[in-house]
């Protein structure tokens, strides 16, 4: 009996529906995968944050521990495609890792969808990250701080939310000013009067 057969005859367990989507990765069944996922959609979205650590029972086996990543990753991409980015934001996150590496490479994913036209996974991408921020101190916080707002002004700007564009916006000078980055000033100062002239224009 297939994983989703055995799922007609009765209510899964988080644990049944993980080992049914590792057996679907190991098996390179796709389809069934994304069958599983839009299933499952209300429990794997609660359980995932506790995903993110490996069970040793799969941990001690390789042949299983190496299919682990690449699970979590097909799953977290089927909810993007369905427009919750949350997930893949999750993976983003290290506890072991330099956390500057990690807003990087964050950062190079919200670019991407922005590039793409969406917005909305762009900002649940983001919002993540500036609450995480927020809770930093640091002379590298700097850096990360105005670039997030200037992408979340990008963001809102884009949804036609002009008032909320131009509070990130000025969030991001008035952060430069404070630590003295002539280049950020100009930057953003240049992104905040395009934004503001293009409102005039079309009011």
């Amino acid at each position: 009996m297939s994983w989703l057969g055995f799922w007609r005859k009765k209510r899964w367990t988080s644990e049944e529906i993980r080992d049914a989507l590792m057996e679907a990765v190991k098996q390179n069944n796709i389809q069934e995968l994304r069958q599983l996922c839009k299933s499952h959609q209300p429990i794997i979205r609660e359980v995932f944050a506790q995903w993110q650590t490996m069970p040793d029972a799969i941990r001690r086996e390789a042949a299983l521990a190496e299919f682990y990543p690449i699970m979590l990753t097909k799953v977290a991409d089927w909810f993007a495609e369905h427009g919750e980015t949350a997930l893949k934001a999750l993976l983003l996150f290290h506890d072991d890792e330099d956390p500057c590496i990690t807003w990087e490479r964050l950062l190079q994913q919200v670019q991407t969808e922005l590039e793409n036209v969406r917005t909305e996974n762009a900002l649940q991408l983001l919002k993540p990250l500036e609450e995480r921020l927020s809770q930093e101190e640091g002379s590298h916080i700097d850096h990360y701080r105005p670039r997030v707002w200037s992408m979340l002004s990008t963001v809102h700007f884009r949804q036609g939310q002009q008032n909320l564009a131009e509070h990130y916006m000025k969030q991001a000078i008035q952060h430069c000013e404070r630590i003295g980055d002539e280049l950020g000033i100009r930057r953003y100062t240049d992104s905040l009067n395009i934004m503001q002239n293009d409102a005039r224009w079309r009011s």
